[in-house]
C-alpha cells in the first residue's frame, strides 16, 4: 500500500478559493511514496514531494511550506513552497509514530508523538534541530492545535481528555479543558480561543467554550460517525473528517452550528483537516489536509 500528500484546487465561495491538501493510501500500485493529488475536487493533480509512508497529519504556514505527521517513518517533515514543493526536509527527530502536527506564526512545528506518548515543540530558530518537549501526562496523543498565543491544545487519545499547555511559564503547566470525552483525536482552536473536539469514541463534534473557563461543552451538528479531524476557518464554520461515514462535512457557524453539509464525494475514511488563510485583498486561500483511503 502506498501513501501520499495529495493537493488540489476548486472554486467555492464568491472571493474565496479553497486549497485541498490531502493524505491518502493508494492500493495497488508500486510507485516511488509520493506527495500526490487527488483529483475529486476538479483540480489538476499535482506532486508534493516524495519519501512519505502512511502520513496522518499535515499544516501549512503563511509562505505555503507545509509540515506532515509522517506516521510509519516516525518523522516530521516540511515540504518547501519554494522550488514547488519538490524539497522535503525532515525536521527534529527522536519521534515515534506521530500523528499530529500544527504550526504558529513564527515557524515552530508542534507535534503529537503519539508512540512516545509525548507533545513536542520543533524551534524554527537554529534550522529545527532542537527538539522540546512540553508538559507531561499524556497518553498516546493524535492532535494538536496552536493559537495566536502559542498555547498548545492536546487531543489527548489514551486519557479520553482535551488539554492546552499554557505558553506563560515555558510550557509546565497542563490544563484539562471540559470533560465527557471518549478517546478524541482531533483539535482546532479559532480566534476567540474556543477550542473544537473531533470526539471519536462519542461519535460527536464538540466545542468547549473559552468563555467561563472551558467549563461548558456544547455538541455541534448531528449524524457523525467516529469523526477522526476537525478544522475551524476564521468566519468559525467547522470542517470534519467523518471518518465512520467516509465523508467531508462542514457546519455552518451561520446556523448556530446546526447545519451540517457534506462537502466533496469519494472519500473513503477520511482523517483530519488542516486550514491555513492568508490575508489577501480581494480574496482567501484556505488548506485543508484530509487522509483516506482512496480507489480508482
Amino acid at each position: 500500500m502506498m501513501h501520499f500528500v495529495a493537493f488540489a484546487m476548486r472554486p467555492l465561495r464568491l472571493l474565496q478559493v479553497r486549497f485541498l491538501l490531502v493524505l491518502f493510501a493508494l492500493a495497488g500500485l508500486f510507485l516511488p511514496i509520493a506527495a500526490r493529488a487527488q483529483v475529486n475536487f476538479n483540480g489538476v493533480p499535482t506532486t508534493l514531494g516524495s519519501g512519505f509512508s502512511y502520513p496522518q497529519s499535515v499544516a501549512v504556514d503563511a509562505n505555503g511550506n507545509i509540515y506532515v505527521a509522517d506516521t510509519a517513518n516516525s518523522a516530521v517533515k516540511e515540504i518547501l513552497a519554494a522550488g514547488g514543493y519538490t524539497t522535503v526536509n525532515t525536521l527534529g527527530s527522536g519521534f515515534a509514530g506521530p500523528q499530529g502536527v500544527a504550526v504558529d506564526a513564527s515557524g515552530n512545528v508542534y507535534v503529537a508523538d503519539t508512540g512516545n506518548s509525548a507533545v513536542k515543540e520543533i524551534l524554527a530558530a537554529g534550522g529545527y534541530a532542537t527538539v522540546n518537549t512540553l508538559g507531561s501526562g499524556f497518553s498516546s496523543p493524535k492532535g494538536v492545535a496552536v493559537d495566536a498565543s502559542e498555547n498548545v491544545y492536546v487531543a489527548d487519545t489514551g486519557n479520553s481528555a482535551v488539554k492546552v499547555i499554557l505558553a506563560a511559564g515555558g510550557y509546565i503547566t497542563v490544563n484539562k479543558l471540559g470533560s465527557g470525552f471518549a478517546g478524541p483525536q482531533g483539535v482546532a482552536v479559532d480566534t476567540s480561543a474556543d477550542v473544537f473536539v473531533a470526539d471519536t469514541g462519542n461519535s460527536a463534534i464538540e466545542e468547549i467554550l473559552a468563555v467561563g473557563g472551558y467549563a461548558t461543552v456544547n455538541t455541534l451538528g448531528s449524524g457523525f460517525s467516529t469523526p477522526q479531524g476537525v478544522a475551524v476557518d476564521a468566519s468559525g464554520n467547522v470542517y470534519v473528517a467523518d471518518t465512520g461515514n467516509s465523508v467531508m462535512k462542514e457546519i455552518l457557524a451561520a446556523s448556530s452550528y446546526a447545519t451540517v453539509n457534506t462537502l466533496g464525494s469519494g472519500f473513503n475514511s477520511p482523517k483530519a483537516w488542516r486550514w491555513m488563510e492568508t490575508g489577501m485583498s480581494s480574496s482567501a486561500i484556505k488548506a485543508i489536509a484530509a487522509w483516506w483511503n482512496w480507489r480508482s
